[in-house]
C-alpha cells in the first residue's frame, strides 16, 4: 500500500523543500546594485525543486488514479533514498551556511554529495581524496567568481 503512493510522497517532499527554499531566499539580504544577489541561487533551486515536485506528484497521482502497474525495483527505492539524503544535505548546508561560513560548508557539502552518489563498490581512499580536491577547487572557483567577479560578500562564519 505504501509503495503505491511513494511518488506522491516524494513529490510532496520535493515541493515542500522547494517552497521552503523560496521562502528562505526572500529572507536573505538583497543587493540592488547587481543582477545576482545572495538569494538568486536559493530562489533558482527552490523553483526547480518545486517544479520537479509538482511533476513527480502529478505522475504519482496519475499512476494511482489510472492504476498503472507498480515498478517493483530495488534500484528505484535506492534512488529515492539518495534523493532524500541529498535533500537533507542541502537542508543542513543552507541551515549552517551563515554560521559556519561559505568556504567550510561548501567544501563539506560538495564532498558529502560526491561521496553519496559514488557507488560503494567504487569508493576508495584515492577517490575520496579526489572528491576532496574537487570540493576544494570548486569552492575556491565559486568564491572567486562571486566575491571578485560579482562583488558579493559571502558568509565568512568561523573563518571571519
Amino acid at each position: 500500500m505504501l509503495k503505491k503512493y511513494r511518488d506522491i510522497y516524494a513529490g510532496a517532499l520535493l515541493l515542500t523543500f522547494g517552497i521552503f527554499f523560496l521562502i528562505t531566499a526572500r529572507l536573505l539580504p538583497t543587493n540592488a546594485d547587481t543582477l545576482v544577489d545572495p538569494g538568486t541561487m536559493p530562489t533558482l533551486m527552490g523553483s526547480l525543486l518545486s517544479l520537479l515536485g509538482v511533476i513527480i506528484l502529478w505522475q504519482g497521482m496519475q499512476a494511482v488514479l489510472h492504476r498503472l502497474p507498480e515498478r517493483e525495483n530495488a534500484a528505484v527505492h535506492k534512488h529515492y533514498s539518495l534523493l532524500i539524503c541529498s535533500l537533507l544535505l542541502l537542508f543542513f548546508y543552507i541551515l549552517l551556511w551563515q554560521r559556519i561560513g561559505f568556504l567550510v560548508m561548501t567544501v563539506l557539502y560538495l564532498f558529502a554529495q560526491t561521496s553519496i552518489f559514488c557507488p560503494k563498490s567504487r569508493r576508495s581512499r584515492r577517490r575520496l581524496i579526489l572528491f576532496a580536491a574537487i570540493a576544494l577547487v570548486t569552492t575556491a572557483l565559486i568564491w572567486v567568481i562571486f566575491s571578485v567577479g560579482f562583488h558579493l560578500t559571502l558568509p565568512r562564519g568561523v573563518l571571519g
